[in-house]
């Protein structure tokens, strides 16, 4: 039997079998969006309370991940959950918290520019916490180009540079 399904979303079931007669095991459900993208996972067997774990992954109107939930212990079974019941659920998990989850900031070309660090002290302590990335290109006479024959040998006379904005680079910082 086969369950892929229902009248109001679709899902993948996964159970990975733990041990030789099958008793211990971790059923897993992904959620899907109405576009096909991972929104919600449920994942059983993974504690002693008997409590499914669910992550949330939520999208911005250009489709990209705009913000993303930590764990969180839920139900005693998988069901597909709303925002509100996620926030529920990792307030409950993180001592009421008010950011158990990181958000995603992009450029205007869809790059990401800050991933923002889960957690309350970190959104208290006055500055945006998180990873920063930059963008960059090579100036000019900036980065050697050199040039090798068939044998491997450097060809000294064709030593030249990258013309000006024809390299890229990512920087990433920690921001603290």
């Amino acid at each position: 039997m086969a369950l892929a399904q229902t009248p109001s979303s679709n899902y993948v079931v996964t159970e990975t079998v733990l041990n030789a007669d099958g008793s211990n095991r971790v059923r897993s459900v992904q959620y899907h969006d109405g576009l096909g993208r991972p929104s919600v996972l449920a994942s059983g067997g993974m504690n002693t309370s008997g409590k499914y774990v669910y992550t949330m992954t939520e999208y911005d109107l250009q489709g990209r991940e705009s913000k993303i939930w930590l764990a969180s212990a839920g139900g005693s079974s998988p069901v597909l959950i709303s925002n509100s019941q996620m926030a529920s659920y990792a307030s409950s998990s993180y001592n009421q918290d008010q950011y158990p989850f990181s958000t995603v900031d992009y450029d205007a070309v869809g790059r990401v520019v800050f991933r923002s660090t889960p957690g309350q002290s970190w959104h208290d302590s006055g500055t945006h916490q998180g990873v920063e990335t930059k963008y960059l290109a090579n100036e000019a006479n900036s980065v050697k180009q050199y040039t090798v024959d068939t044998s491997g040998n450097l060809v000294t006379s064709s030593v030249g540079y990258y013309p000006a904005g024809t390299l890229t680079s990512e920087k990433a910082r920690r921001c603290e």
